[in-house]
């Protein structure tokens, strides 16, 4: 009985986990470049050249990234404020692009355009 019981219960909290889904990786990073990035801050385009340019709360975005171990690395500025480097995952699912953090929390959310 105990044992049905923690299968039960270990069951229950399996179905609690969010699911992963979408791609991530250098397949999402693919996805990205060349395309415009839009959510209701602004918009930002990947370039394949390494840079990030658009504009993020009515300010010029000017960055340079780079793929390491299928994370998007990038730093620059957004306006007159340095934007230090930060590594993030990115997951794209149907047109959406998500950035993670490190630590696994939700960073950005843009649509792809």
């Amino acid at each position: 009985m105990t044992r049905f019981i923690l299968v039960l219960g270990l069951s229950a909290l399996a179905a609690c986990q969010p699911a992963e889904t979408g791609i991530s990786g250098r397949a999402a990073l693919d996805m990205i470049i060349g395309r415009d990035l839009v959510n209701e801050a602004g918009t930002v385009r990947i370039n394949q050249d390494g840079t990030a340019t658009g504009s993020f709360n009515g300010q010029p975005v000017d960055m340079v990234w780079a793929e390491e171990d299928g994370r998007f690395c990038r730093e620059g500025a957004v306006g007159q404020e340095a934007s230090p480097r930060r590594c993030q995952t990115v997951r794209v699912t149907g047109p959406q692009a998500r950035f993670y953090n490190a630590d696994g929390s939700l960073s950005s959310s843009y649509l792809m355009n």
